[in-house]
């Protein structure tokens, strides 16, 4: 059996700081500031637990050439807001998680939704001998459940920290958890979030 690792979807200062762009866009989510105290709690559990933490970042070059459709198609005001442009304030990981030290976290930009695509996550997480993911962060139906998704397809068992996943609409919060928890994931608490991780029911059809 190989080793585990924690995921941290996108817990950066846009989404999660009332003055980054996914405010001035209009939405705040849901529960923030516990939000934050549990993806902190998580990670600290892993520091303690000497398990490899990737935190990704959404984060484009300043003209989006690489943003894709999110920008032409999806939701072009995020390029009249500036957001997630990198290396600015707005792409930068909150500070709560930056305080916590760790030599084994590793900080993975990312231009869509899911944390496998266009990056090297796959092949890090396979030197590092991981099988076994447990997930959090935001949004909990966007990047978060995209990236759930494609690590079962990459054949990753996985775990997903509800209280330490967010979004900005309840019944979109609630039905992605339950999607993820019926396909995808085993739905933990951060106090039992490692461990082995069961393979998830069989689909009901």
């Amino acid at each position: 059996m190989g080793r585990s690792a924690l995921i941290v979807v996108d817990a950066q200062n846009a989404f999660f700081d009332p003055r980054g762009s996914f405010a001035r866009r209009g939405r705040a989510l849901l529960r923030r500031r516990r939000t934050i105290q549990n993806i902190c709690d998580a990670i600290t559990r892993a520091v303690h637990a000497n398990i490899l933490t990737v935190c990704t970042r959404l984060a484009f070059r300043p003209d989006y050439s690489d943003a894709g459709l999110l920008i032409t198609a999806i939701a072009p005001e995020i390029r009249v807001v500036q957001a997630y442009i990198d290396e600015t304030w707005d792409a930068a990981l909150i500070t709560e998680c930056t305080q916590i030290v760790d030599d084994r976290r590793i900080v993975l930009r990312k231009t869509g939704y899911d944390a496998f695509t266009g990056t090297a996550l796959h092949e890090l997480l396979q030197a590092n001998d991981t099988d076994r993911l447990v997930i959090c962060g935001a949004l909990t139906n966007v990047c978060v459940e995209s990236t759930v998704r494609a690590a079962f397809e990459h054949g990753y068992l996985v775990r997903v920290v509800a209280e330490a996943t967010t979004t900005y609409d309840a019944s979109l919060q609630e039905a992605s958890l339950r999607t993820m928890a019926t396909h995808f994931a085993e739905l933990v608490d951060v106090t039992n979030m490692l461990g082995s991780v069961p393979s998830p029911e069989p689909e009901q059809r």
